[in-house]
Formats: structure tokens, sequence, C-alpha cells
């Protein structure tokens, strides 16, 4: 299964919060949140959530955009469970909404 971003639609809402392109188009990584409040996660990132009762949750980050509310950055995540699937997952992952202090970046 591929997540994928439409570029060509510029009037679909997730574009609102996207970061801005160089002149190659190119999307420009805006630098980490200067109050601590965790980095900005470029959609296709890996990463885990140590944060659940149940153990570690794995996933990918689909959209990452920054929260004014509270100065950070939230994240939409593909989440996988306990593990990152080896090429294509066998089943459809779940999507859930983190802030991006408290995900770590994996490199499987």
């Amino acid at each position: 299964m591929a997540i994928s971003f439409d570029s060509t639609r510029s009037d679909h809402p997730a574009w609102a919060n996207r970061a801005p392109l160089d002149n190659d188009g190119n999307q420009q990584v805006p630098p980490a949140n200067t109050n601590d409040q965790g980095p900005y996660l470029p959609p296709g990132t890996k990463v885990r959530f140590d944060g659940s009762d149940a153990g570690p949750e794995f996933g990918v980050v689909v959209h990452c955009w920054m929260n004014e509310e509270f100065g950070g950055y939230d994240c939409y995540v593909a989440c996988f469970g306990s593990e990152l699937p080896l090429g294509g997952p066998r089943e459809k992952p779940y999507v859930l909404k983190y802030f991006a202090r408290p995900l770590t970046v994996v490199s499987q």
C-alpha cells in the first residue's frame, strides 16, 4: 500500500500548512522549533512512539504541520503496531495524530 500526496491539487486543505517549496520545487524543511516542542518531521519519516502502555508503536509520518496553539508540530502518523512491516503492509495502517516531540525517528 502506497501513500501518496497529490502535488497537483494545491487547493487541497493539506497544502494550507505545508512547508514552502524552493526554486527547484523541493519541499523546504523548516528548522526545529526553538521552543523545544519537537522538530518538523517530513512525510515518509519512520518513527516510534514509546508512550503507550502496550509497548512501542511504530509508524510513518503522513503529514506534519505547525500547531500555533501550543507552538509545536503535530503529525499524522500511519501506525503499524509493534513493528514496521518489511515491504508493503499486510493490513491497512490506522492513522493517529501525535505531537512531534515524543516521536523518535527510527532508521529501519
